[in-house]
């Protein structure tokens, strides 16, 4: 071999080993995140009475009232008592309806 061909073998080496680092690579499946919340704070005010007490997530909420109240707390209005309503804006007069409804499923 002459060395004009190694040359050009060392050439044509280099222009695939950059060109490969530029090549689209496939990514993994991504999981479906639509069954996650987002995390969103709210404004939550007491019911009945409409007292604005606290902000924080639903999550947070969920477990403060379940704490306060020692009972099932989450958004199914099936049989539960409104305890507290979750606003995104913090406004009064309210622009709209509760974003988040919170019902404790009291026994009596």
């Amino acid at each position: 071999m002459k060395h004009l061909s190694f040359r050009l073998l060392l050439v044509a080496c280099v222009l695939v080993f950059t060109g490969s680092g530029f090549a689209k690579k496939s990514a993994p499946p991504q999981k479906s995140t639509s069954s996650k919340k987002a995390l969103s704070y709210y404004y939550w005010y007491e019911q009945p009475g409409d007292w604005y007490y606290d902000q924080q997530t639903e999550e947070d909420e969920i477990n403060e009232q379940w704490g306060m109240y020692g009972v099932l707390i989450d958004e199914k209005a099936g049989g539960g008592t409104l305890i507290a309503t979750g606003y995104r804006f913090n406004t009064i007069p309210h622009q709209g309806p509760p974003d988040i409804y919170l019902y404790g499923h009291f026994s009596f």
